[in-house]
């Protein structure tokens, strides 16, 4: 009986936290758009090839394709469904109508995929990929990291809900990276049982006979040296065919990881079968990717010494791998989307929050609130709310409360205070999203526009009586 308190149903069913599974969605998005543009030339070229009648295309659909009746796409179709693809990606990466989104990636790389394999391109790195696609669009995947979840903090604070406060785990965000990791696994597995029935592939011999037709110095290498290529076979073998374990020991995960992706990057460099990036780039989906920057930082900045150096070729080996196939392969104007993410990792080091005093009994003052929690990546914004003001006075003793009633104030780590449009131009430089155009904000004519459009609107506000306009001395939330 499988119930709530089986391992079965832990293992589909336990929390997993929402921000890791908003994190996988942003993740899985670059591969597609990777993905998608490796592939971008090659089914237009095939497609207009194929038209024209030219033989050196021939068409042989996929069983999906035969099912369903799926001819060959047309040049002029791929111009409308090639930009449709890439627009549904950005979509699905931003988390705009995430969910609807990702399922319009699936189909759409279902469907460009499978033009790929019917003119003869048939690969084998694409069943995790289109199931990581499905799970995302049946799964909470824009609930963190996404501008729906922006929406719905907009949509909690207009409610009276603290801005701040946010789902945090999902039982369904669990179940969707469980069937990328057990797909991932068992992709893994079968053809590691599958050598096993064959003990020659344990030989040497059949791995040098492989590399025979390759044409380089790595595949020279092992050619002319049987020992390593009896080491190279057998552990290969071993990491497929064992990799189930990692869900027995969890923490193996650090062995069969890197293992698999040397595995791939050994027979891109020996036998140039391409970097094979949409199976072992969702590797991704082993680790908890809500902790990963905090882990490294901690490590980086409190760890001693020998921690740190270690923690360095730790991180920098496969981001420098995963960055060099991406910015190799896609145009550079792509690389623009690492760098709020690469903000955000440096803010994470420092310690010095910023605190801000807003009116909580406000719609307005929340939903700004709203806004800027959900874009502060990196937590370096705490939020303290004016109607609760003795523990916000016991906090600021140099804070007056009619002050902190007519404006929103920001606190520095050495007690300097902006109030009003400053505030705003404090905040922006601890926004990943937003920093890279916090020096606008100080650009004449911005500060006089600003700080009077912020004049009007709080004055309004106060007018209308938000808040505790009412009385400063005897605030009402």
């Amino acid at each position: 009986m499988i119930g709530p308190g089986t391992a079965w149903h832990r293992f589909w069913w336990s929390e997993v936290a929402l921000t890791r599974l908003g994190a996988f969605r942003i993740l899985f998005s670059v591969l597609a758009l990777f993905d998608a543009h490796f592939a971008g030339a090659i089914v237009p070229r095939d497609a207009i090839a194929y038209a024209a009648g030219g033989a050196e295309v021939s068409w042989h659909p996929m069983f999906a394709f035969e099912l369903l009746g799926i001819g060959p796409v047309t040049p002029t179709l791929v111009e409308f469904i090639y930009p449709l693809l890439i627009c549904s990606i950005l979509c699905a990466m931003f988390g705009i109508a995430s969910r609807v989104t990702c399922l319009l990636v699936a189909l759409l790389t279902f469907y460009w995929t499978c033009q790929s394999y019917s003119f003869d391109k048939v690969h084998h790195d694409k069943v995790a990929f289109a199931i990581a696609a499905l799970m995302l669009a049946l799964s909470p995947c824009g609930r963190r990291l996404s501008i729906d979840s922006l929406l719905m903090r907009w949509w909690r604070a207009g409610a009276g809900r603290d801005p701040e406060t946010a789902p945090q785990t999902s039982p369904v965000a669990g179940m969707a990276i469980r069937m990328v990791q057990v797909s991932l696994a068992l992709g893994y597995s079968f053809p590691g049982w599958a050598k096993l029935s064959d003990p020659q592939w344990l030989n040497g011999y059949s791995l040098q006979s492989i590399m025979l037709g390759a044409d380089n110095v790595w595949a020279e290498t092992v050619t002319s040296n049987l020992l390593l290529a009896q080491f190279l076979s057998v552990g290969l073998v071993t990491i497929q065919a064992t990799f189930l374990l990692v869900f027995v020991f969890p923490k193996l995960r650090w062995f069969y990881l890197p293992g698999a992706v040397s595995f791939h990057m050994g027979t891109w460099a020996t036998m140039d079968t391409g970097p094979y990036i949409t199976l072992w780039f969702l590797l991704v989906a082993f680790l908890a990717l809500e902790r990963v920057p905090l882990w490294v930082v901690g490590m980086l900045r409190d760890g001693p010494v020998w921690r740190r150096i270690a923690t360095i070729p730790v991180v920098a080996i496969p981001m420098s791998l995963v960055l060099y196939v991406l910015l190799h392969t896609l145009p550079w104007g792509y690389g623009l989307l690492l760098i709020p993410p690469s903000i955000a990792f440096v803010l994470l080091f420092s310690r010095r929050k910023l605190e801000i005093i807003y009116d909580g009994g406000c719609g307005m003052c929340s939903h700004a609130a709203a806004v800027i929690a959900g874009l502060d990546w990196s937590q370096q914004i705490r939020f303290h709310d004016l109607t609760e003001w003795q523990a916000v006075a016991k906090a600021f003793p140099h804070l007056d409360q009619a002050a902190c009633i007519l404006d929103m104030h920001s606190i520095e780590h050495d007690g300097r205070t902006d109030v009003g449009y400053a505030s705003y131009q404090r905040i922006a430089w601890r926004l990943p999203l937003i920093m890279p155009f916090a020096w606008l904000l100080y650009l004449p004519p911005v500060p006089q526009i600003g700080r009077r459009i912020y004049r009007r609107v709080a004055d309004g506000r106060q007018s209308t009586s938000c808040g505790l306009s009412s009385s400063p001395a005897d605030p009402s939330p």
